[in-house]
């Protein structure tokens, strides 16, 4: 059994938001499509001005200029979702629903995971785990799409402590699913 307790900070949950846009499927698949539009649309645009307008110099100029904006667009779509995360967090920080400055005491024993606040009660079987990722110094248990348990590296007491949790928290969720199946 793992105790620990743990007050959130803006920064953390920043980083739980690029993680999750880097590797869930449903946030690459957003991306792709958004990075895709413009340039298709733009490819339009430049059909229905060919069409409209069969002069080659016009032409040239106008899929030239439509290409850059198309590249430019491919390149600034990860800068404008990570800058529109950061925008939503503080905005959801203002407003006071965001989970960062409260205790939270998390506690995993033989077949549950318990987070307990002043305002909340939230017990989640190791069965719901969706998947167990890590990364930049922090465990990632997510139990949704886009819902997860984070565990910073500053909550361990050693390096030995948060290898010793990622395999029991592993061992216990290829457990619960055999029990699943």
């Amino acid at each position: 059994m793992y105790e620990f307790e743990l007050v959130l900070t803006e920064e953390e949950l920043i980083k739980f938001q690029r993680h999750h846009f880097a590797h869930a499927p449903a946030a690459r698949k957003s991306i792709a499509v958004f990075r895709a539009l413009v340039p298709v649309l733009l490819f339009c645009c430049v059909m229905i001005s060919c069409i409209n307008d069969p002069n080659p110099q016009g032409l040239f100029t106008t899929m030239a200029i439509f290409g850059l904006i198309s590249i430019a667009w491919i390149l600034l779509v990860p800068s404008l979702f990570l800058f529109s995360i950061k925008r939503k967090i503080r905005s959801a920080k203002k407003r006071g629903k965001l989970l960062t400055g409260k205790i939270s005491r998390i506690r995993f024993d033989e077949n549950t995971y318990y987070d307990t606040t002043d305002e909340t009660d939230v017990s989640i079987k190791y069965t719901k785990i969706d998947r167990i990722e890590s990364g930049d110094s922090t465990i990632y248990i997510y139990f949704g799409e886009n819902q997860a348990v984070l565990l910073p590296q500053r909550i361990f007491a050693s390096p030995t402590q948060q290898d010793e949790f990622w395999r029991f928290i592993h061992e216990k969720w290829r457990e619960a699913k055999k029990e699943q199946a």
